[in-house]
């Protein structure tokens, strides 16, 4: 059930993409493995895990890049297809988080 009280949009930089987290994340956390920070360029990727379908794109037509993972099964990972920054991302470890997503936490902004 979605929480009344919490709505939280983001975006890319160039404001063709928006989305909105319609429910309060499962949790966030903070990843300093080397492969966040090759995607982030930072010394970690702060990421919010929430249901799918409490996600909701608001406006654009975000593009799907599927990139290797350490796991070899690959991740989704939506990126604006203007100015190319990453969005919420996908799981393709169905078997484990059938129906999860993560949000970048940098991409929000309230």
């Amino acid at each position: 059930m979605a929480t009344p009280d919490f709505v939280a949009q983001g975006g890319c930089t160039c404001g063709v993409l928006r989305y909105r987290l319609d429910d309060r994340p499962i949790f966030v956390h903070g990843c300093h493995c080397t492969w966040c920070q090759r995607q982030s360029g930072s010394a970690l990727a702060v990421n919010a895990l929430i249901e799918t379908d409490r996600l909701t794109v608001l406006s654009g037509e975000p593009e799907e890049v599927s990139i290797p993972s350490p796991s070899g099964k690959g991740q989704i990972i939506l990126r604006c297809p203007a100015c190319r920054i990453a969005m919420p991302e996908y799981y393709r470890a169905t078997e484990v988080m059938p129906s999860a997503s993560q949000a970048r936490m940098a991409a929000l902004q309230g």
